[in-house]
């Protein structure tokens, strides 16, 4: 159930920045994301987690949001990106796959980032007759602003460089990381129910 899940990742988002506004210190210091709803951005909650920040700790984090989320009420997500960016904190498109990818006007939304999904109906694209397709829209949203997701090994990151991409994201990548961040990254996901 939509309404539902999207509910529950309402709660999952207070518990989230809750979490980050008593025991983020170390997290804050250094680059995070965090997935929240638009509900959620535009929030009490979210407002109180803001106004707890130090300085220059706001231009650390990025804010990803769900794609379905976003066009679900536009008037909500550009409030929201407004009162995000003018804080400093960055912004991500998440969930965003290949057939949504060539409908994707990055700049005319607001977003600093786009985290394209790496499954089958992506690799046949890029393996098949709609690469061209593939690489324009990767070119139109920016090499240097484009995330490809779910790289689970090594080959994706080579097909992903191939394509021009810089950004990656992924078990795999997460492997390469020191121990320690592979811990803190855990921690994250246990303490919150969704990783940060």
């Amino acid at each position: 159930n939509r309404l539902l899940f999207q509910y529950l990742t309402q709660v999952l988002d207070k518990r989230m920045l809750s979490h980050l506004r008593q025991n983020g210190n170390r997290r804050l210091g250094r680059y995070i994301s965090v997935n929240l709803n638009v509900a959620s951005l535009i929030s009490p909650a979210f407002l109180s987690f803001d106004s707890d920040l130090p300085v220059g700790v706001r231009g650390k984090i990025i804010i990803e949001l769900q794609q379905p989320d976003v066009y679900a009420d536009l008037r909500a997500y550009s409030f929201g990106r407004d009162l995000a960016k003018q804080q400093g904190y960055r912004l991500c498109l998440d969930g965003v796959t290949r057939h949504s990818l060539p409908l994707i006007d990055r700049e005319r939304l607001g977003m600093d980032f786009v985290k394209l999904i790496w499954n089958d109906e992506l690799r046949g694209a890029v393996e098949g007759k709609g690469r061209q397709e593939v690489e324009e829209a990767i070119k139109r949203i920016g090499l240097q602003h484009l995330i490809l997701h779910r790289c689970e090994t090594e080959e994706v990151v080579k097909i992903g460089h191939d394509l021009g991409i810089q950004l990656f994201q992924g078990h795999f990548v997460d492997a390469l990381l020191p121990l320690e961040e592979q811990q803190e990254a855990r921690s994250a996901l246990d303490s919150s129910g969704r990783k940060s």
